[in-house]
């Protein structure tokens, strides 16, 4: 968990770390590149000490954002865990003594500022998406939008990215909220992943809301303090940030269960889901250690049959491009008809349309859960 935020400048500081690793995507947008990961294996975010910066690269890879020149714009927040989910966040390896404040977790969507192409534009993870444009249209509704715009714009040309969670009845997780807001929960810079301090937020002119903060854990283990958060009902959790940026978060156990049920992990196609919609480490933590060595299984076996699958259908893509060149009619009429493998066809298409084929093979997974009978056909397809 104590490792130092690596520096990112340019796109170039990045790439070399996540190459031919197929859970992270780089999708170049109209005026910007983003970078997320779409899958936690068990090694995506390791840290090594032979080589620290490229897990401290990864963990990064949760949203950033380079322009068209591949200067860094926007950094959100790094990848951290929940407390025992990881071996370097059971409760006896982090040092509740060192500095921190608590944070409350709100349930929304996290929303940064973005500026594209001379305009400000609002951000999820993945970028411009249907819930950011939520996120302007309430931005503009408020009394304070121009104040708000120029703070944001002030803290662009300083190189800092401001984060917040857009919380909405619109946008409702499991918690709900009567009205829509656009919360503060840090400021972040950009180059050097420094987090400023919260006592600066509003000296820095903040014209938003900002996160409650709930001091320190005083009196009381880390363990029983989580033990008592975890009981708590109507709220999501709580955040422990520490001075050097690092952060782990306590979520209840009433907002997991309501959230993703236990049950979930008892079937393969439930546990595969929960892979791809990126909340199996919610619900590791509230498992037994029977229910984590099934899911682990699982999770290596997905993978495997993931990894294996893309690289056929990316010999496959190549083999047919060579044969045909871009001559789609030929593809469709001479080579689609005569291959075993339907579906593995069909990705030719996705491959002639620039679409990267990681990120179709995923939606292709994700379209096959929706029951048992369908999934047991395509798990047989994808080699599971």
């Amino acid at each position: 968990m104590n490792y130092k935020f690596p520096i990112i400048n340019t796109i170039e500081d990045v790439l070399p770390h996540i190459e031919g690793r197929s859970e992270f995507l780089v999708v170049e947008k109209e005026g910007y590149t983003a970078i997320n990961y779409v899958v936690n294996k068990d090694d995506t975010f390791n840290i090594s000490e032979d080589n620290p910066t490229e897990g401290a690269i990864r963990r990064e890879c949760r949203g950033l954002i380079f322009d068209t020149s591949g200067r860094i714009i926007s950094r959100p927040f790094h990848k951290f865990f929940n407390l025992g989910e990881r071996e370097d966040t059971q409760p006896s390896q982090v040092d509740i003594t060192q500095p921190h404040i608590i944070l409350e977790k709100l349930d929304g969507s996290m929303i940064r500022p973005l500026v594209i192409n001379g305009y400000l534009r609002l951000a999820t993870k993945a970028g411009i998406t249907d819930v950011a444009m939520q996120a302007e249209e309430y931005l503009v509704t408020r009394e304070d939008h121009s104040e708000c715009v120029e703070w944001m714009l002030h803290m662009d040309e300083l190189g800092l990215t401001p984060i917040f969670e857009f919380i909405s009845p619109e946008n409702q997780i499991v918690l709900e909220y009567e009205k829509a807001d656009l919360v503060l929960l840090a400021i972040r810079r950009n180059s050097t992943g420094d987090y400023v301090s919260t006592s600066r937020h509003k000296w820095l002119g903040c014209p938003f809301n900002t996160v409650a903060n709930h001091g320190s854990i005083t009196n009381k283990s880390l363990t029983s303090f989580a033990s008592e958060i975890k009981e708590g009902v109507d709220n999501e959790g709580i955040i422990i940030r520490f001075d050097d940026g690092q952060m782990i978060k306590v979520k209840n156990e009433w907002y997991v269960r309501i959230h993703k049920v236990k049950d979930l992990v008892r079937t393969e196609r439930n546990v595969i889901a929960l892979i791809v919609n990126n909340e199996l480490d919610d619900v590791i933590p509230l498992v037994t250690e029977k229910d984590v060595e099934k899911i682990k299984t699982t999770q290596n076996k997905y993978f495997k049959a993931f990894d294996a699958k893309l690289n056929q259908i990316e010999e496959m893509c190549e083999t047919v491009i060579e044969k045909y060149g871009n001559d789609r009619k030929s593809i469709a009429l001479e080579y689609l008809p005569n291959t075993k493998d339907k579906m593995s066809g069909r990705f030719v298409f996705s491959y002639l349309d620039g679409q990267q084929l990681n990120e179709v093979l995923l939606r292709t997974v994700e379209s096959n859960l929706s029951s048992n009978t369908k999934w047991e056909k395509f798990a047989e397809w994808l080699g599971m």
